[in-house]
């Protein structure tokens, strides 16, 4: 003002004009650059979002409905197992509140933003039939939000698949792929558009085959219950191609003999058309005969093996003697018992007519021993007959 003062009309003029044009400027810089409206919140309201991940996320982040910007990521925060965004968007776009909240990235790089996509109709018909829109303080839960797969694991998996292949391989790989399709456009043209036409096709049918992969899981559970049997099966069919390998030129015989059996068995069946009706007739009483027998007859077939095998056990042997060799089977089995005897020498004489005091001699062996299984060892006692012993003064 002191400036002012003193200075002439032109001058005091030129810094008033200058002065309400700094401040004009001033309010259009702080409007359009430094966004002081949106920094204070004019004309705008917070939503929360819940995502699983946070996926490269960062406040300051772009907010899209429909591909038009909204708003921006305000903040971030950790809310136990989720990370909740919270989102400032403009008043005058209606956006409804049954969007699902997406996270994508403009490029590989990063610059992840949200991307706000509607369900069904809803953004057609959000602001004409009063559908309830997003209002400030309003949450997107976590089931209706998703995030991208973190481009940082795909691009080391990848590195580390092209690092695992030969490079001299791959280039012989690519050489001959070359060779394969040159000249082949309209072939490889034909194969695209059947790959379009089987996903079309699988894509009209995408329910039933989306039922037929669930009903999947309990045939594969069968399968991988049954993978030894499925192992054993797998091995013996080796061993029959194996076979069938091995005998491919028995094979080829058989099958080059085959014709002329055919013939000769069609030759012997019509020479026969004539007599076997008749032999057949005969046969009925026989068979009837049979049929009255059966049960005599299955009696002879199953004991006639076991005769002509008791027969061939005493002929067999002795078969260059001209002879029949018999014997006792069971002889000496079990063995006897000898142990708690007296021994043979110190029998007594049966000319020995002197008084003797005679022992109590019974089998000793254990009792879980096969030999004197029926001795005086196995006598129960008399108070307790679970117990056995030789000498009932032991009982």
């Amino acid at each position: 003002m002191m400036i002012l003062k003193g200075a002439p009309p032109i001058i005091r003029k030129q810094l008033i004009a200058f002065g309400i044009a700094s401040f004009i400027g001033a309010v259009v810089l702080a409007v359009s650059f430094l966004r002081v409206p949106e920094q204070l919140g004019i004309g705008r309201h917070t939503v929360a979002v819940e995502f699983a991940q946070g996926a490269g996320l960062y406040p300051g982040a772009e907010v899209t409905y429909l591909g038009h910007p909204v708003g921006k990521v305000k903040d971030m925060e950790l809310e136990g197992d989720r990370l909740v965004a919270t989102l400032s968007l403009v008043d005058d776009v209606d956006v409804p509140a049954s969007v699902t909240a997406e996270i994508h990235s403009r490029s590989a790089v990063g610059e992840q933003y949200v991307s706000l996509v509607p369900a069904g109709t809803d953004a057609a018909s959000s602001s004409s039939t009063g559908q309830p829109v997003l209002a400030d303080g309003d949450r997107i839960p976590a089931d209706r939000t998703s995030y991208p797969v973190e481009i940082g694991p795909v691009l080391d998996n990848v590195q580390s698949l092209v690092g695992s292949l030969d490079e001299k391989r791959l280039s012989t790989l690519i050489d001959e792929s070359g060779q394969a399709f040159n000249g082949r456009v309209g072939d490889l043209q034909t194969i695209l558009d059947s790959g379009s036409s089987l996903i079309e096709t699988a894509d009209a049918n995408f329910g039933p085959t989306a039922e037929l992969v669930r009903d999947l899981g309990p045939v594969l559970g069968t399968i991988n219950g049954e993978s030894d049997g499925i192992t054993r099966l797998t091995r013996n069919l080796d061993q029959v191609t194996a076979e069938l390998r091995a005998g491919d030129d028995d094979l080829r015989a058989l099958l080059e003999a085959g014709p002329g059996f055919s013939e000769e068995t069609t030759a012997l069946v019509d020479d026969l058309s004539v007599s076997l009706p008749a032999l057949l007739a005969r046969t009925n009483p026989v068979l009837g005969v049979l049929r009255t027998y059966d049960s005599y007859l299955a009696q002879i077939l199953s004991d006639y093996p076991l005769a002509v095998a008791t027969v061939q056990s005493v002929t067999i042997p002795a078969i260059s003697d001209k002879a029949v060799r018999l014997t006792v089977s069971n002889a000496n089995k079990p063995p006897e018992c000898v142990k708690g005897f007296v021994p043979p020498s110190q029998w007594a004489s049966p000319f020995d007519f002197r008084p003797r005091k005679t022992p109590l001699v019974y089998c000793k062996q254990p009792a879980n021993d096969p030999r004197g299984v029926r001795g005086a060892r196995n006598i129960p006692c008399p108070d307790d007959p679970s117990r056995r012993e030789g000498d009932a003064a032991k009982c």
